[in-house]
């Protein structure tokens, strides 16, 4: 577990485990990579059902992920005309805050895919039912 704490640690961000950081990253996520073509590969689907399923697993995801960032922005309004209070620009700080939720999101999208694209492939009939359970 040094590796998490590498990649949480605040020296991180200053630059002392920058490298290790970045290595890590990328062989995790080749990692990730290599395990989900090869679990893809073992399914023996077709590409059609295979890019179905990714793109039905994407938009959920994206769906869910969006409703609750809606909800945010609204919340933040609120918030930020209480900062007009502290002579801070209210459209400026909405702004910021924003873009920085909206980037939150875009994160968790693409993390919540490939956890969800992962365990769809590892036992794909569990999954099926889950997903004809879910559109019922």
């Amino acid at each position: 577990m040094r590796w998490f704490a590498i990649c949480v640690d605040d020296t991180s961000k200053k630059g002392r485990y920058t490298n290790t950081v970045n290595l890590l990253r990328k062989y995790f996520g080749d990692f990730l990579i290599a395990t989900y073509l090869n679990a893809v590969q073992e399914s023996r689907y077709d590409d059609g059902y295979i890019s179905g399923i990714e793109r039905e697993v994407l938009l959920k995801t994206l769906d869910t992920l969006w409703k609750n960032h809606l909800v945010n922005m609204n919340k933040l309004s609120s918030a930020v005309n209480v900062r007009s209070f502290g002579h801070r620009n209210p459209l400026e700080e909405y702004k910021i805050d924003g873009c920085r939720f909206f980037i939150s999101m875009l994160s968790s999208t693409r993390r919540l895919t490939v956890e969800s694209l992962l365990h769809y492939w590892s036992s794909p009939k569990e999954s099926e039912e889950i997903v004809n359970t879910e559109d019922q």
